[in-house]
């Protein structure tokens, strides 16, 4: 196992558990542990004058969360909400973060001896396979920077 992936939360000797997702045709996934809930799109309200990767606010629980367009950090072409598309909660300093994907896969377990890990600069931590395809691991520290 790399050095990189020891230091990645949910990590064992073996296996990380992530809760994974697609975007544009592509599996990414966050570790378990930094996940509040998977929840359906209902109402995300636009933000006048917002950066183009903050999707706006949507309400969860009774509180305004902002909502990362996932595939606008990604470089990946900004989907048409469906019926299949959600918001992954994550807790990121104290505070939660909605994280807009086209659909929700599972929570599943996947190799944590990850290929080669990737810039510390960009979204992804790794990549790892998961069912033959790749799976990119999100750094969500990372993405919720861009918020």
């Amino acid at each position: 196992m790399s050095e990189h992936a020891r230091e990645t939360p949910g990590v064992d000797a073996a296996n990380l558990a992530v809760v994974s997702f697609w975007i544009d045709g592509a599996a990414y996934g966050v570790p378990v542990e930094r996940v509040h809930e998977v929840i359906r799109v209902e109402t995300i309200t636009r933000v006048p004058h917002a950066p183009p990767h903050l999707r706006g606010l949507a309400t969860f629980r009774g509180r305004l969360i902002p909502v990362i367009d996932l595939a606008h950090v990604l470089g990946r072409p900004a989907p048409a909400i469906t019926r299949e598309s959600r918001i992954v909660t994550v807790a990121v300093a104290g505070r939660l973060l909605g994280l807009l994907v086209e659909r929700a896969a599972a929570v599943t377990t996947v190799a944590a001896s990850f290929g080669e890990p990737h810039s510390a600069a960009g979204p992804l931590i790794a990549t790892t396979t998961w069912q033959g395809c790749p799976l990119g691991i999100l750094d969500v520290d990372h993405v919720a920077e861009t918020s």
